[in-house]
């Protein structure tokens, strides 16, 4: 997330998949100051850097090791209680020492400052970026999304020994995984930039693949999920809900375990998706009934033109041929 351009940021997210979004001003003025005891005082950009290290990122998953959110937060006060600078720094400096991976402390807040992005470069340097992109003339450079003019060089991620910036370049991170041998053949930064080309494989977009059930037919997108890959209790709330109702469950009155017990037993019984022109009208929702007998009974299935014979015949007079 670039903490310097974004004006919301992800406050909670709750297993349901609702989100609780909160502006960024708000965040850094009003809720972190109360929460560390100073009301008065804004968190600066800077400090948050510091607490999402301490929290955890994509260098770091899960934290320090034994350290919580309780923890990290006692922490991060005894940061802010330090009101000088060189005071800080020490802090800091004996903190990414103690940690169980300093340089990863040292590449994440690297990444926060300067984590790479794409740059509009207008051509007329007297016109803004964004009258630039508008008509086309402009040029894409790789840079920090703090957008200064000296770290669109490559020399400026290159790791130092006492600075490992962030850990690779990024202008060859990108090249090195694609596919083109001909180096002419590359894409260009404004291919990724207008997604246009995918940068992780320099390949061409494609359109997601049109979704299928066992029999070949067009489902709900979204209704095909590959459980061992995602189990059960790790999903959302409403990819269970997508995933149940067009397998024809009701599912307004089911809970959470419900929901988990019922995908588990259809995966059981290989359930399969109804496509999707029955679900067209429905709402997404088409009801099953279950068929029980009082005596030993037993149902004498028809299919196809044979069912509709039936339908048509004395048994069903009230259904009109016309």
């Amino acid at each position: 997330m670039m903490v310097q351009q974004v004006q919301y940021v992800i406050k909670s997210m709750s297993q349901a998949g609702d989100i609780v979004v909160m502006d960024l001003r708000t965040l850094i003025t009003k809720t972190l100051p109360a929460q560390f005891g100073r009301p008065h005082v804004p968190v600066t950009i800077e400090e948050l850097h510091v607490f999402c290290c301490m929290l955890g990122n994509d260098y770091i998953p899960t934290g320090n090791k034994g350290e919580g959110l309780v923890k990290c937060a006692n922490k991060f006060k005894e940061y802010l209680s330090d009101d000088t600078e060189d005071g800080r720094k020490m802090w800091l400096s004996d903190y990414t020492k103690e940690h169980d991976s300093p340089e990863k402390i040292e590449m994440a807040l690297f990444a926060w400052q300067h984590g790479p992005a794409f740059i509009i470069v207008p051509k007329n340097s007297n016109i803004h970026p964004k009258e630039a992109f508008i008509s086309g003339e402009y040029i894409i450079e790789l840079g920090s999304m703090s957008i200064l003019p000296a770290t669109c060089s490559t020399d400026f991620y290159q790791p130092e020994p006492k600075n490992p910036k962030l850990g690779y370049i990024p202008h060859q991170q990108i090249r090195s995984g694609h596919i083109h041998s001909d180096q002419d053949s590359h894409p260009s930064y404004r291919d990724f930039f207008l997604m246009d080309s995918y940068v992780r494989t320099g390949k061409l977009l494609e359109s997601v693949p049109i979704q299928c059930n066992k029999a070949g037919q067009e489902v709900t997108p979204g209704v095909i999920v590959h459980f061992h890959n995602q189990p059960i209790k790790f999903l959302l709330d409403r990819v269970l809900e997508l995933w149940l109702s067009c397998r024809g469950i009701c599912i307004s009155d089911l809970t959470r375990n419900d929901m988990e017990k019922m995908v588990a037993l259809l995966l059981r019984h290989e359930v399969d998706a109804l496509p999707k022109f029955v679900l067209r009208g429905g709402g997404a929702y088409v009801a099953v009934s279950t068929l029980e007998f009082d005596n030993e009974e037993s149902v004498d299935w028809r299919k196809k033109e044979d069912a509709l014979a039936e339908i048509r015949s004395d048994k069903c007079a009230c259904v009109d041929d016309e």
